[in-house]
């Protein structure tokens, strides 16, 4: 578990996401993001990354927050943060998010309480467990909460970001069949 970190560790992690991501254009993406023309992809995996997908990412650790959202958001993820269960519900409430990554530990709330409002309010939005104790019974369940992915720290950013854009695209494709063919085009 990460106890500390320097400002310029973080900017050197940074500057090292950054020289690995490179741009194209992809024309189904493309027609999810509204005709935004821009999608990315990383060397770290061939993670594809279309430009406005949200995440909110609930960690009660400053350095994690610090660190997951630095490299969601510079592979063009656009990440909220919250650092308790009750700040997660209420950005849940204000705004819409396509994923949720949550620490199975919080220190206001329990994982699986979070987890089940989360999916109350928004039950298309996917679901990823981080913990640091990947056997222990509070891991296990939340594998009953309808947690579609689990992470154990420490995550390394390609394991992340394989992972986030796997339940994103399968999120495209269940929504894709629950929606009509022409909601997905341009207009």
């Amino acid at each position: 578990m990460i106890k500390s970190i320097s400002f310029s560790k973080l900017l050197q992690v940074r500057s090292k996401i950054r020289r690995s991501i490179t741009c194209y254009t992809h024309p189904v993406l493309v027609a999810r993001n509204g005709g935004q023309s821009k999608t990315c992809t990383t060397k770290l995996g061939g993670v594809r990354v279309p430009p406005g997908d949200r995440i909110l990412l609930v960690d009660d650790d400053t350095n994690i927050r610090k660190i997951l959202s630095l490299i969601l958001g510079d592979a063009g993820y656009v990440v909220d943060t919250a650092e308790s269960g009750k700040e997660a519900i209420a950005k849940s409430d204000a705004n819409s998010y396509n994923l949720a990554v949550v620490d199975v530990r919080l220190g206001d709330m329990e994982c699986t309480k979070l987890l089940s409002r989360l999916y109350e309010t928004r039950p298309r939005m996917m679901k990823i467990v981080l913990t640091g104790y990947p056997l222990s019974e509070d891991a296990l369940r939340t594998l009953s909460q309808g947690v579609d992915g689990y992470l154990a720290k420490p995550v390394k950013s390609d394991q992340l970001l394989k992972t986030v854009n796997n339940l994103l695209e399968r999120q495209t494709k269940e929504t894709a069949t629950v929606l009509p063919s022409n909601t997905l085009t341009d207009t």
